[in-house]
């Protein structure tokens, strides 16, 4: 970041122009990001339990499982996100019934912790 020598803060010419290249070709790389995507759901995921449940809990491995099929659901495309006024599209979707269940889900089990 010293002198503007970061790609964030560099000058538009010669030498963003590499930087961008070394950036997309390395760092950026389908296979380089694939890589890292299970490690990093992952570590997002216990440190988050770690941190609200103040250690591990009992149902640590079920309640990752349906966060992650929750984020999985939730980037997803839904013909309901493009017209969220039209109501009759999350039903026909299954989009509004599937996250009922995973807020009954969730529910559930943070009860069942807090118990």
């Amino acid at each position: 970041m010293y002198h503007f020598s970061d790609i964030a803060f560099a000058s538009y010419g010669g030498y963003w122009r590499q930087l961008r290249k070394v950036c997309t070709l390395e760092l950026l790389s389908t296979k380089c990001v694939q890589s890292f995507r299970s490690e990093e759901s992952s570590l997002s995921y216990s440190i988050t339990i770690r941190t609200g449940f103040s250690g591990r809990c009992k149902q640590h491995e079920a309640f990752i499982s349906i966060l992650r099929k929750l984020v999985e659901a939730a980037a997803g495309f839904s013909i309901a996100d493009l017209f969220p006024s039209i109501k009759l599209l999350h039903v026909i979707s299954g989009m509004g019934a599937k996250f009922e269940r995973f807020h009954h889900d969730l529910d559930v089990m943070l009860e069942s912790i807090i118990e």
